[in-house]
C-alpha cells in the first residue's frame, strides 16, 4: 500500500512539473507574441509597412521611457504630417524654450510673430510700444531693428527692456536719426 502511495505522489509531481512547466512556456511564447500586435489584431511587422484600421497605444507602467528608438545615423522618426501633436514639440524634446520674437507695425498692432498675444503702441507717447509674449521674459535677452514687415528698414534708435512689474512684456522705444521720439515699425527678438 505504501509504494503504491509513494509512486502515486511521484507520478503526481512528474505531471505537475510538466503542466507547470508547459504553462510557463505557452505563457512566454504566447505573451512575447501578443506584444507585437496591432489594435486590428495584425502581427507589427518591422522592417516593413504596417496598416491598421484601429489606433494601437503603447501603455507602460513604472518608472522609464515606454518607447526608445537607437539609429546609427539619421533622423530616429519620421512622420508624414504636419499636424501639432500635443505635448511633443521641440520645447519638450530638448528642454528648450523657442526664441520669442515679433514684426510690429508702426500703428503698434502685430504683423506677425511667435509667442505673441498682444502689442500696442502708447497713445500720447509716442515712439514707445509694449509686446507681451505667452510667457515670463524678464530674464532674457530683447535684440531690436527697424523694420516692418514688407523687409523694409529704417535709419534711427530703438532700445527694448522689461516692464517693471508684468514679466511677459518687452517695452521698446523708437527714435528717428536726430535722437527725437518717433512712431516706426519695428522687429524685436526675445532670446531665453
Amino acid at each position: 500500500m505504501f509504494k503504491i502511495a509513494t509512486s502515486t505522489v511521484f507520478w503526481l509531481g512528474r505531471a505537475t512539473v510538466f503542466v507547470v512547466g508547459l504553462a510557463v512556456m505557452l505563457a512566454l511564447v504566447l505573451g512575447v507574441a501578443t506584444t507585437a500586435f496591432g489594435a486590428d489584431g495584425a502581427f507589427f511587422k518591422v522592417g516593413k509597412s504596417n496598416f491598421a484600421s484601429a489606433v494601437s497605444v503603447l501603455d507602460k507602467s513604472g518608472a522609464g521611457p515606454a518607447l526608445k528608438l537607437l539609429v546609427d545615423s539619421g533622423p530616429p522618426l519620421a512622420v508624414n504630417s504636419t499636424a501639432r501633436v500635443s505635448n511633443l514639440n521641440a520645447d519638450k524634446v530638448d528642454g528648450q524654450d523657442a526664441p520669442l520674437w515679433a514684426v510690429i507695425n508702426l500703428n503698434g498692432t502685430t504683423a506677425r510673430g511667435f509667442g505673441v498675444t498682444s502689442s500696442q503702441n502708447f497713445p500720447g507717447n509716442t515712439g514707445n510700444y509694449s509686446v507681451i509674449f505667452n510667457r515670463n521674459v524678464s530674464g532674457c535677452a530683447y535684440v531690436a531693428s527697424l523694420g516692418d514687415g514688407a523687409g523694409n528698414t529704417f535709419q534711427g534708435e530703438i532700445s527694448a527692456t522689461r516692464l517693471e512689474g508684468e514679466p511677459n512684456a518687452v517695452i521698446v522705444a523708437t527714435d528717428n536719426s536726430s535722437g527725437v521720439a518717433t512712431d516706426e515699425a519695428f522687429y524685436l527678438a526675445v532670446l531665453c
